[in-house]
C-alpha cells in the first residue's frame, strides 16, 4: 500500500540523513516529494502520514455511510441486518479509498442493499473485487449499455451498441473507450459480438478468435458490446 511505502522510505531517509549529519535537509527534501505527489490532502491532515490516511479514508467512508443512510431513509428501513465479516471487512476496506462520487455511490448502494433485511442480497466476493477495479468512466459505460434494454442485442431493428456510440455518449476519447471496454470485460461485467469476416451474420466472441482476442475486437469498429449477466447482477447490487 500507498502509505506503507512512503513510511518505509521516510525511515529509510532518516536514518541515512541522520548518519550524515543531514537528518533535517533529507527530511525536508523527502517532505516536498511527498507534497508534490499527495497535494494539499497531506496538509488537511496535519502534514502527518499517517494521519493523512486515516484522514481520507475516515472522510470517504463517512460520505458512503451518509449516502447508506439516505437509502435507508427512503425505503424507511427501521432495522438494518448486520453483513458477514468475511464480506464487510473487504467491502469497508475497499470502499474507505474510494473518492470519486460516482463509486461511492456504488458503494454506499451494495452496503444498503447488503444491510437491507427486505433486499436478501446474496452477496459474493466478486462484487467487492469488480467494484475496486472500477473506474468513473467504466462505470458510465456500463449502466449506459445496462440501460439500453432490447437495444443492446444485435440481432433486433437498429440493435447493437458500437464503440463510436459510446464516445458520443461519454463524450470522452475513443482510446480512453477502448480502455474501458478493455477493463469491463477483463472483470467478466461486459460481452461482445462481432460479424464474421464476410460481414454476414453476428456470432459469440468465443465462436471465431477467442477470448484471449478481446483487445482485437475492441478497436473493431463493427464490434457491439452489452452487459454480462454478471454485469447485470453487480448493478442490481448496487442500486440504490
Amino acid at each position: 500500500m500507498l502509505i506503507t511505502v512512503i513510511e518505509s522510505s521516510a525511515k529509510a531517509v532518516t536514518a541515512v540523513a541522520e548518519t550524515g549529519g543531514k537528518a533535517i535537509d533529507g527530511l525536508r527534501e523527502l517532505g516536498g516529494f511527498f507534497g508534490k505527489v499527495l497535494g494539499s490532502a497531506l496538509s488537511e491532515a496535519g502534514g502527518a502520514l499517517g494521519d493523512w490516511t486515516r484522514f481520507l479514508r475516515w472522510k470517504n467512508l463517512q460520505r458512503i455511510e451518509e449516502k447508506m443512510d439516505a437509502i435507508h431513509a427512503a425505503r424507511k428501513v427501521q432495522k438494518t441486518r448486520p453483513i458477514p465479516l468475511k464480506y464487510a471487512a473487504r467491502i469497508l476496506e475497499e470502499a474507505s479509498w474510494e473518492d470519486d462520487e460516482s463509486l461511492q455511490d456504488l458503494w454506499a448502494g451494495l452496503l444498503a442493499n447488503a444491510t437491507d433485511p427486505e433486499k436478501r442480497l446474496s452477496l459474493k466476493r466478486i462484487f467487492n473485487y469488480a467494484l475496486a477495479a472500477l473506474e468513473p468512466q467504466d462505470v458510465r459505460i456500463l449502466k449506459h449499455l445496462a440501460d439500453q434494454g432490447w437495444k443492446q442485442f444485435r440481432n433486433v431493428p437498429g440493435g447493437g451498441v458500437f464503440s463510436a456510440d459510446l464516445v458520443k455518449v461519454t463524450a470522452a476519447s475513443e482510446q480512453d473507450v477502448f480502455v474501458s471496454l478493455q477493463n469491463l470485460h477483463r472483470l467478466g461485467l461486459i460481452v461482445d459480438e462481432f460479424l464474421t469476416k464476410n460481414g454476414e451474420q453476428p456470432v459469440p466472441s468465443s465462436v471465431e478468435i477467442g477470448t484471449t482476442s478481446f483487445g482485437v475486437r475492441v478497436v473493431d469498429r463493427r464490434t457491439t458490446f452489452r452487459p454480462s449477466p454478471l454485469g447485470h447482477q453487480l448493478l442490481k447490487a448496487c442500486e440504490p
